[in-house]
């Protein structure tokens, strides 16, 4: 049974709310980070965003977008782009406090083209930078 009723979290949307999934929460240095996987679409400009249709034959990248708030319910800032191509995505801490995500790795379009596989789970590092996480490709060590 739920502990209470379902109740709307109180977000910055889009302009165009998109078709959004693969969400989780975690709570870090006493903030909510909100993680929702969301598809960017490519515009007639060659620009990028969140905030249009959910057009399938645009879709460029499945992207993780993080929103930050004090609280659980909300308000939660506007979203940030934290990982290009992997939604699905959640976060966690090793036992030595480094920063990793599993993700389900999934570019479309040209984006797709640039690299040698698409669709496929994955782990990243991660950093926190000013409360915004980011890919730290530069750390090598596993997680053992």
């Amino acid at each position: 049974d739920l502990a209470e009723e379902v109740r709307e979290l109180e977000q910055t949307k889009y302009d165009f709310e998109p078709y959004i999934e693969g969400v989780s929460l975690f709570k870090h240095e006493g903030r909510y980070h909100l993680v929702q996987a969301i598809w960017s679409h490519r515009l007639p400009d060659g620009t990028e965003t969140y905030a249009t249709t959910n057009d399938t034959e645009t879709c460029f990248s499945y992207d993780c977008v993080i929103a930050v708030s004090d609280r659980v319910y909300g308000p939660y800032q506007e979203r940030y782009t934290a990982i290009t191509g992997g939604g699905h995505t959640c976060f966690f801490r090793t036992e030595n406090g480094r920063w990793w995500a599993t993700l389900f790795y999934n570019p479309r379009g040209k984006q797709a083209t640039e690299f040698r596989q698409t669709c496929r789970p994955a782990l990243i590092p991660m950093k926190d930078e000013n409360s915004r996480f980011r890919p730290e490709p530069e750390r090598t060590e596993s997680l053992h």
